[in-house]
């Protein structure tokens, strides 16, 4: 509406112009604490949620293949758009004086499901191209580091990040294990 002076406004013209147009601003659709406001197109925000998760505990594990420690993850469930920020880190050590390598990676899958119950949407693998590598400590050492990457293409909805873990031969100890995501969109 184009508002003339001396015009009387109506009750109606005040509740659709004006107090509608306010229930459209940020703090108005916030729902809970700590979300933030993604733009997921033209002049459209979507409230996010970020997640984190920790797993404080020391586990082994002598395996090549990307897979889980005794105590899974950690992980995050939660709601996002088709790009996110992952941040994830863990304290390595090598099982062997030479030094064998660790590798920390993200899992990603999709929670959403067809009518028949199957998983729907794209799943990403650990991978190498995106891993937390450390290598060089000798076993009575224990070393964190930390890393950020980047992942698009996701399917919108409830998505689950796991961190995943390998190593080479010998072995590695990883402790002080660390995921946090971040929706973009």
């Amino acid at each position: 509406m184009t508002f003339v002076d001396g015009t009387a406004l109506t009750a109606s013209q005040l509740n659709t112009h004006l107090r509608d147009n306010l229930m459209q601003t940020m703090p108005a659709l916030a729902s809970e604490a700590s979300q933030s406001f993604m733009s997921n197109g033209a002049s459209s925000l979507v409230p996010r949620l970020s997640g984190k998760g920790t797993v404080l505990t020391v586990e082994s594990l002598n395996e090549s293949q990307w897979s889980d420690l005794a105590t899974v993850g950690p992980q995050v469930t939660l709601e996002t758009g088709s790009s996110v920020l992952v941040f994830f880190g863990a304290g390595f050590s090598s099982l062997t004086a030479d030094g064998a390598a660790g590798y920390v990676s993200v899992h990603i899958s999709p929670a959403s499901q067809d009518a028949d119950g199957n998983t729907t949407g794209n799943t990403i693998e650990p991978d190498d191209s995106y891993a937390l590598i450390y290598q060089g400590r000798p076993s009575d050492e224990f070393c964190g580091t930390h890393h950020v990457t980047h992942f698009g293409a996701l399917s919108p909805g409830q998505n689950t990040f796991t961190l995943k873990y390998r190593s080479t031969a010998g072995g590695c100890s990883f402790g002080r294990r660390r995921i946090s995501v971040m929706p973009l969109d």
